[in-house]
């Protein structure tokens, strides 16, 4: 097919300007294409993402919307560019890149149980993600526990592993793994629950990002809420920066934010 370009930004001059920014959390320069099918920013640029902030990728399926986050997370990808993590250069991802961004940045790709251990009970996994960071194995549950129950995940599913889960409970399972990876090593010490407005939560002491790629999309009504609800919560208490891609238009609505269309065969997306 056509290869998927992006209608948004300023001309390329102004736009690699505004990326060169030293206060930019996540910039994205994408080349131009270099040959037939090759995917391409129109008019060259990127884009930028500034902490606290939300990009919701918009377009019809098969435009290339999972491929664009890809590229930032440095999966294979049709996309060709350069990733920018606060000032460092992480395309080619070398080891090193991938530890240094570990605990700030947590995804959640379409298919959400191949993001999940898959012989591992849930509790465990999202547990494992807190651990990381340092903290005692008590509070790693803890904090765990507190993510599942928030996103409406039943105490009865903690101990099942992903296969024994609906898609869309593999999905929300999928995006507390995502937060506690993202949020763990920036909270800090637990100073009360993790999730709700207790006022003695500590904010993040450090910038976090949310890749998430369709999250509500195996998500009935009550539950999309839930997902929405809790995204808005990391960007209030953490100030998350959020790289959506998503056809949700509760979501987008909800998030608000910066939308970036793309386009195939030079036909606009809907925004």
């Amino acid at each position: 097919g056509a290869a998927p370009t992006l209608d948004a930004g300023p001309p390329p001059d102004a736009m690699e300007g505004a990326l060169a920014g030293p206060d930019a959390l996540l910039a994205v320069h994408l080349e131009r294409a270099v040959g037939a099918g090759t995917p391409a920013l129109a008019g060259g640029g990127g884009l930028r993402l500034d902490a606290g902030q939300t990009l919701c990728v918009t377009g019809p399926s098969g435009v290339g919307k999972s491929s664009l986050l890809r590229l930032v997370l440095g999966l294979p990808s049709p996309w060709r560019g350069e990733v920018v993590w606060r000032g460092q250069h992480l395309r080619p991802w070398p080891h090193a890149s991938r530890e240094r961004i570990a605990g700030v940045m947590g995804a959640v790709l379409q298919d959400a149980r191949g993001c999940l251990t898959p012989r591992r009970a849930i509790l465990d996994t999202v547990s494992a993600s807190f651990r990381r960071s340092g903290q005692p194995w008590r509070v790693s549950r803890q904090r765990a526990a507190e993510e599942l129950a928030v996103l409406g995940v039943p105490a009865d599913c903690w101990q099942r592993t992903p296969a024994e889960l609906s898609v869309g409970q593999a999905q929300r399972v999928a995006l507390a793994q995502a937060l506690a990876t993202a949020l763990a090593s920036a909270l800090g010490p637990m100073v009360g629950p993790m999730v709700g407005p207790a006022p003695t939560q500590k904010r993040s002491r450090e910038p976090v990002l949310l890749v998430l790629d369709e999250p509500t999309s195996a998500q009935d009504r009550g539950h999309r809420h839930l997902v929405i609800d809790r995204l808005r919560l990391a960007q209030l208490q953490h100030g998350a920066a959020l790289l959506v891609a998503t056809h949700d238009p509760d979501l987008m609505s909800a998030l608000g934010g910066q939308r970036v269309p793309l386009l195939s065969a030079g036909t606009p997306a809907k925004a």
